[in-house]
């Protein structure tokens, strides 16, 4: 798993790992869930295993330029760039990013935008807004896409 920091995650155990492309960590405090995990499991996973997490600074720091980083970890991507802004933005000339929310969206660009970064293109996330659904991530219908320039690299 790839986060901010070093640590470990549960990682939800899937029969069919080649056809679940949502799966991702979970994350567990004095445990409990916190809500957008426990609304995106929904009770339907209840085995795990442990894994590391590589910390996204440290896999940017393995080389010392990055053309393209594709950023796609089901939920998480603006945290991932704000923990690591300075470092793409020493190293990367293009983020192509995948969104799972319309709120991932604004936060994406929130990150970027406020760190100088140029988007090029955008597929905001599709969704269909309702009530009795838990959180943003389950109402997606179609994840969105953003495609980002470091004018500073280009």
């Amino acid at each position: 798993a790839v986060g901010t920091e070093k640590g470990h995650a549960r990682w939800p155990r899937i029969a069919d790992p080649a056809n679940c492309g949502g799966a991702r960590p979970v994350e567990e405090r004095a445990g409990k869930l916190n809500r957008h995990d426990e609304a995106y499991m929904q009770g339907a996973i209840d085995e795990f295993i442990d894994v590391d997490i590589l910390p996204f600074g440290d896999l940017l720091s393995r080389e010392p330029m990055w053309d393209l980083v594709h950023i796609d970890v089901q939920g998480w991507e603006a945290k991932l760039c704000a923990g690591c802004v300075e470092s793409l933005n020493r190293r990367v000339r293009w983020l192509v990013i995948g969104t799972h929310s319309r709120l991932i969206d604004g936060e994406v660009i929130g990150v970027l935008h406020d760190a100088g970064w140029v988007l090029e293109n955008e597929k905001p996330t599709r969704f269909t807004f309702d009530p009795d659904k838990s959180s943003l991530e389950l109402m997606t219908e179609v994840d969105g896409v953003q495609v980002w320039r470091n004018p500073r690299l280009s």
